[in-house]
């Protein structure tokens, strides 16, 4: 269980690092942001991440704070969110993006939340590119931005 006094003690010890992962668009490969990536080394407990409250959300949106649905369909994130939450971005778990050139299901996949997402207006950054054949095939799907390790692995803050 994690204590406030552990979040304090882990501020004062430096204990939390900042990494970054730039976002690339589809339309002409310019990096058109970063995800910063909080990352908790814990003493006891290891790699903690923040959990993803609804309240939190729901009021970083309000105070003008892009959100977006992360991991979409893995785990947790389901397509009730995309009615719940008010995010602006869908990103596509590396799950299904690792193998897209070479299953059909997974290019299926992809593809259709792609078009789920296009349809009232949000984008797409699919995950876990990591190489140019999956960067063609997402681009020809009119992914909106990519992210991974075809385009940069995440750097620490220095």
């Amino acid at each position: 269980m994690i204590l406030a006094g552990d979040i304090r003690d882990a501020i004062d010890h430096h204990e939390f690092r900042l990494h970054y992962q730039p976002n690339v668009a589809m339309k002409d490969s310019r990096v058109i942001g970063a995800e910063a990536l909080v990352r908790w080394n814990h003493p006891q407990q290891g790699l903690i991440y923040p959990d993803k409250a609804m309240k939190v959300v729901t009021n970083l949106a309000e105070l003008g704070v892009g959100i977006a649905i992360d991991d979409f369909g893995s785990g947790y994130s389901a397509l009730s969110y995309l009615r719940r939450l008010p995010a602006q971005e869908i990103k596509i778990d590396r799950s299904f993006v690792l193998n897209v050139h070479k299953n059909v299901n997974d290019k299926t996949i992809v593809r259709s939340v792609i078009d789920l997402a296009n349809n009232p207006g949000m984008k797409v950054v699919a995950e876990g590119v990591k190489n140019r054949e999956i960067y063609g095939l997402l681009k020809g799907m009119d992914c909106y931005c990519t992210q991974g390790y075809y385009i940069s692995r995440p750097v620490e803050e220095e």
